[in-house]
C-alpha cells in the first residue's frame, strides 16, 4: 500500500499521468528521479 501512496504522489508533482511497469516509470524521466532518495552530506550509499 505504501509503494501506491508514493507513486500517486509522485504523479501529484510531475502533474502527469504516469505508466508504471514495476520497477520505473516507462514515460517519465523526470519522474523517476523521485525514485532515487537523496541522502545529505555526508552520507552517501555506494552505487553499484
Amino acid at each position: 500500500i505504501a509503494k501506491f501512496s508514493a507513486l500517486g504522489n509522485i504523479a501529484y508533482r510531475t502533474g502527469k499521468k504516469l505508466v508504471w511497469d514495476g520497477v520505473k516509470f516507462t514515460n517519465d524521466e523526470e519522474a523517476n528521479k523521485y525514485l532515487i532518495p537523496s541522502y545529505r552530506e555526508p552520507w552517501k550509499l555506494p552505487t553499484v
